[in-house]
């Protein structure tokens, strides 16, 4: 079902992000690597579910990349990385709706999470004493017309 424009604006222009978490991380370097040793990295972004306040005025939206590191010949596994974040935000309950969430997800949410990520993967592989890993650019691709819909104006003229 197509979010209103209008709708999602009103959405965007009450929203406040209060903050962005970090409630879990892990890595682990399997092998000391060599100057030669070349890596294929596999990077793997996971949305999870929403949590929802019951009055739905803050939402925590979740989100894991989880990387790993393999050598190009072998396939041998190099390292590992997983990040869990949370983004934390405030809304206005007279212009929440799922639908909408949804789109912010896909839109602005995954913008605000993936700078922050990139930040906290580079330093985590900077501390295991690899080159530091930087996540490659976000690619959105352009606004599906079904996404979104403009309010057909009123036709009462008689």
């Amino acid at each position: 079902m197509p979010v209103n424009e209008e709708d999602y604006n009103k959405f965007i222009k009450d929203l406040e992000i209060i903050n962005m978490v970090f409630p879990a991380a892990s890595w682990k370097l399997h092998q000391v690597p060599s100057r030669r040793t070349k890596i294929q990295n596999e990077i793997g972004l996971e949305i999870l579910p929403p949590l929802i306040s019951p009055e739905k005025e803050r939402v925590v939206i979740q989100a894991r990349v989880k990387i790993e590191g393999k050598t190009r010949k072998t396939k041998k596994l190099f390292f590992e990385i997983s990040v869990l974040q949370h983004l934390i935000i405030k809304v206005n309950p007279d212009s929440f709706s799922e639908e909408i969430l949804k789109v912010y997800i896909q839109r602005n949410a995954l913008l605000n999470l993936i700078s922050v990520f990139r930040e906290k993967i580079k330093d985590i592989s900077f501390q295991m004493g690899i080159p530091p890993f930087v996540l490659p650019a976000l690619k959105i691709p352009a606004k599906d017309k079904t996404e979104t819909s403009k309010k057909e104006p009123d036709s009462d003229k008689s």
